[in-house]
């Protein structure tokens, strides 16, 4: 795989990240570590999403966060996730970071303008039980919000780990900073990290 340096590169149609093109609807989202595109392998028709770490970002903490959800993936093997397909973490830090996943539906768009209540139950059931899961193994997601809620193949799925936090994983961030948005923490998120219980 050649080389991509992140100072130059730039994300558009039928560039190339490995064999991974961009392609379709092309720029699909932007969270706090990077951009989400619409691609698809060579030599294969079906779309997928690929994850670009913040391009031109170089903040040490923000790549870390990045390499840890691509490790918590990586090693994930039960449901209600958007699974990892592929990626590349280089050592060289001047190249793009990038993972791939089947690309999901996200939950407003998979509900719709009028969704039946029945449907609105079994999705928040499902990703209750998918936290619930993750909980008990010592995960926890750490930015659940509407948009990182999908459906893929008649299947709720959580998405965009770029925050969460498993076992045996570094610290990154000090306690004193707050993390995600503020309309979806937790009350006690909202206090210092130190007078957390």
């Amino acid at each position: 795989m050649g080389k991509v340096d992140g100072r130059n590169w730039k994300p558009q149609e039928a560039a190339r990240l490995g064999e991974w093109i961009l392609v379709g609807r092309g720029y699909l989202g932007r969270g706090g570590n990077g951009e989400v595109w619409e691609a698809r392998r060579e030599g294969d028709d079906s779309r997928y999403a690929i994850k670009l770490f913040g391009l031109g970002k170089s903040m040490r903490d923000r790549r870390q966060r990045f390499t840890d959800e691509i490790t918590f993936l990586s090693g994930y093997t039960g449901k209600g996730v958007v699974p990892l397909v592929d990626s590349h973490v280089p050592a060289d830090t001047r190249e793009i970071c990038w993972y791939v996943m089947p690309l999901a539906v996200p939950l407003e768009e998979a509900l719709g303008d009028t969704p039946a209540e029945e449907t609105m139950l079994e999705a928040v059931a499902v990703y209750a039980e998918t936290l619930a899961t993750l909980a008990g193994q010592g995960v926890h997601h750490r930015d659940i919000k509407p948009s990182n809620l999908f459906a893929r193949d008649g299947q709720w799925e959580i998405g965009d780990f770029g925050l969460v936090t498993f076992p045996g994983k570094d610290d990154v961030t000090s306690s004193a900073v707050r993390l995600g948005p503020a309309n979806f923490h937790a009350p006690e998120m909202l206090e210092p990290g130190d007078k957390r219980s």
